[in-house]
């Protein structure tokens, strides 16, 4: 089986290269589990200063590899939720007996305490490796 993701680091700088081009680079979950490995390796290792990101075809990424099947965790960074919204595939709240979702929607769109509609939310500062 080919490998979707290659490693090389040289200088201080790791280079890690998508090679999926037969489907344009698409984010299956054997890729993107390459890549998180390769993410954490080069975040453990003291000598990596830089990551650079690249990629073999004509196109980076083209999106989500609809014809993978999907068994990427359910858990991530991205998928923090607002406090105090359940997840989607948890039954109603008892209080509202509204479908998870809806309930999560309305919390996640009205502003926090304090802050006006109008008011941006701070932006979110990103870190590797996560903490």
């Amino acid at each position: 089986m080919v490998q979707p993701v290659h490693t090389a680091t040289a200088a201080g700088v790791t280079t890690l290269t998508l090679d999926s081009p037969a489907n344009r680079n698409a984010l299956s979950a054997e890729l993107v589990a390459d890549l998180r490995a390769a993410l954490a390796a080069a975040g453990a290792d003291p000598a990596v200063r830089a990551v650079v990101l690249t990629h073999t075809g004509t196109t980076f990424c083209s999106g989500a590899d609809l014809e993978s099947p999907s068994t990427l965790p359910t858990s991530s960074p991205c998928s923090a939720r607002p406090p105090g919204c359940p997840s989607p595939s948890s039954p109603a709240s008892p209080a509202t007996s509204a479908p998870a979702a809806s309930a999560c929607s309305a919390s996640a769109t009205s502003p926090p305490p304090g802050r006006s509609p109008r008011t941006p939310s701070p932006r979110p500062i990103w870190a590797w490796p996560p903490r």
